[in-house]
């Protein structure tokens, strides 16, 4: 809290100034005092007292500020934790005090009376104990009383000392001449402690209508909080019932599959900078020959506009069509997955909450292609400028790329909004027909000469570094890379293929015979593959199994699937462990 430093001075000069001239007796019992030791030692001065009168309660009469003061002490619980001599002060005066005027009569009584007269004046902290570790002048206010206290004790304890030494003249006399001044200072102190009780009051009034207005906030807070926390909780139910695949991970994937420096070229293409420049809705296509490298050319595309999307304050939807995974050629997972996207921090807007069946992710409810086109194009408005980024729609089943086209054409007719749209697709693809008209870029051998070179000179490096591809002639590394680059026309996956053999080669002459034999295309390479399993026949077997299991399956296998796949045999009629195949023999294959 703001003050706290004030008042941790206060209380600690109101302990030096009390304990400055005690003996070492005295600073004992300021030291050792409680609660329990101010009673025990009433009760003792009690007894020596009533032997020579008629007896009075003293302990009673100490009993309703003691109690005040261990309530005011336990709510201050929170300032004893931080300044440990905070209460001291206050148990030690009061009992240093009581020894002194135990020696002087009838002097005892009266101060014991006017301890009782400040007990009853004392706010009862407990009235204020809700409210008060949050309002700060409440506790100022209330530390102004107990610190009026003390300066009570100290005075007493003035008087009482200066009186106990004076030895040659009566005491009676003399202390009687002192007492009537400190008697009437004190009657004004008791009209100060009553104007600090009404100053605590009034804070207590005010910190009440604070407290009333808060909690009148709080509740409405709390009913808010409750709402939200629903609502989002009906979101991750519906979002997660929604048809799709993890785009995430497989753009994850593509860019550690990127090499550096490649992809940039696009960015700067006539066509590209028209259709990115547009300031309405358009659409561009990208086309190549297989293993081109679309795809990781459309997740390079993806990470540049992610990079302007905050100033440009757009929305970037992506989704890559993967023949690998037959679940991401629906058209409905391809629906689904942009839906998702659209959906910002997994929000979804009240407008499009409405469109969903009414139970959607509680039952079993589904959404049809003609749902998911009508959620899309309700959710999509929620940004004024959208770029989607569609790859491989070629790789899909006839009637799954017409209704993708059917959406396309439907997005194309939202006149309000800014939507820009990039296809890629193999070029001599039937889908590249009906997208005539629209502006093309397509991937040639020269269009992509530099990313292969860039592409072939990190790869053979990376392989000779790993000790994959060993060479003893430092020129070869450079032969390979020639070789590689004038033979890729623009494929990089055939590159991929022709290291992995180029590998295989035990020597520099091997190697270059294998450079001098490199397979044209991708489908002169594939027989190339095909062959050299059909040859191993162990290899054969294993294949033969795992590739009747990918076809057949209905999404992607792990390593650890295929391994049981490829070890079970259909006559088999126990599982036998022995019998699956090493997982790099798995890759390998």
């Amino acid at each position: 809290m703001g003050s706290t430093v004030p008042h941790k001075d206060a209380w600690t000069r109101a302990r030096d100034r009390y304990v400055d001239d005690l003996h070492k007796e005295a600073r004992a019992w300021y030291e050792t005092a409680s609660p329990e030791s101010i009673f025990y030692d009433a009760s003792a001065a009690e007894k020596l007292y009533t032997s020579r009168s008629s007896g009075v309660k003293i302990a009673e009469k100490l009993t309703p500020l003691i109690a005040v003061i261990e309530q005011y002490s336990k709510a201050l619980d929170v300032y004893a934790n931080a300044y440990p001599l905070v209460l001291s002060p206050l148990w030690g005066s009061i009992r240093i005090v009581l020894h002194l005027a135990a020696e002087f009569g009838k002097y005892f009584e009266r101060i014991v009376d006017m301890f009782a007269r400040i007990g009853d004046l004392l706010p009862r902290f407990r009235v204020y104990e809700n409210l008060f570790p949050s309002h700060e002048r409440l506790v100022q206010a209330l530390s102004i009383i107990y610190i009026d206290i003390l300066s009570f004790c100290t005075e007493a304890k003035t008087v009482f000392r200066r009186e106990r030494r004076s030895s040659k003249i009566d005491l009676g006399i003399l202390f009687k001449s002192s007492w009537k001044p400190f008697e009437r200072r004190f009657g004004q102190q008791i009209d100060n402690f009553r104007a600090h009780v009404k100053n605590v009051e009034k804070e207590a009034s005010l910190s009440h209508m604070i407290e009333a207005s808060d909690s009148r906030a709080v509740v409405l807070a709390n009913q808010r909080q409750l709402e939200k926390a629903k609502r989002e909780d009906a979101h991750r139910r519906i979002i997660a019932a929604i048809p799709s695949v993890d785009n995430v991970a497989k753009h994850k994937k593509l860019q550690s599959l990127r090499q550096d420096g490649t992809g940039t070229w696009i960015l700067r293409h006539d066509v590209y900078q028209e259709w990115y420049n547009a300031t309405h809705t358009s659409m561009i296509c990208c086309s190549g020959i297989p293993g081109c490298g679309k795809t990781i050319l459309a997740s390079s595309i993806v990470d540049a506009l992610q990079l302007e999307a905050v100033s440009q304050k757009s929305c970037i939807v992506y989704y890559y069509c993967d023949y690998a995974d037959q679940r991401s050629l629906r058209t409905e997972t391809i629906l689904g997955t942009i839906l998702k996207q659209l959906f910002v921090n997994g929000h979804i807007p009240e407008a499009v909450e409405r469109a969903f069946p009414r139970g959607y992710g509680e039952d079993a409810h589904t959404l049809n292609v003609n749902d998911l086109i009508d959620l899309v194009c309700l959710a999509i408005v929620q940004s004024s400028l959208t770029f989607i980024i569609l790859d491989g729609l070629d790789e899909c089943e006839k009637n799954t790329r017409k209704e993708m086209l059917s959406f396309v054409g439907r997005l194309q007719k939202i006149d309000s909004l800014t939507i820009k749209m990039f296809i890629s697709c193999r070029q001599e693809d039937q889908m590249l027909r009906s997208l005539q008209g629209v502006p093309m870029i397509q991937l040639t051998s020269s269009s992509l000469e530099d990313d292969i070179r860039l592409f072939v000179a990190a790869s053979v490096s990376s392989r000779i570094t790993s000790g994959e591809l060993r060479t003893r002639d430092p020129s070869l590394a450079q032969e390979i890379a020639d070789e590689l680059v004038n033979k890729a026309h623009g494929m990089f996956l055939w590159v991929f293929f022709q290291l992995d053999d180029l590998c295989e080669a035990p020597s520099d002459p091997l190697i270059r015979r294998t450079l001098r034999n490199l397979p044209n295309g991708l489908i002169e390479t594939y027989e190339r593959v095909l062959s050299k399993i059909w040859r191993d026949t162990i290899k054969r077997d294993i294949v033969g199994k795992i590739f009747t299991w990918m076809i057949c399956a209905q999404r992607p296998l792990v390593i650890e699937e295929l391994r049981e796949a490829a070890g079970f045999e259909p006559n088999q009629k126990s599982w036998d462990f022995e019998m699956l195949p090493h997982a790099d023999l798995i890759i390998e294959a």
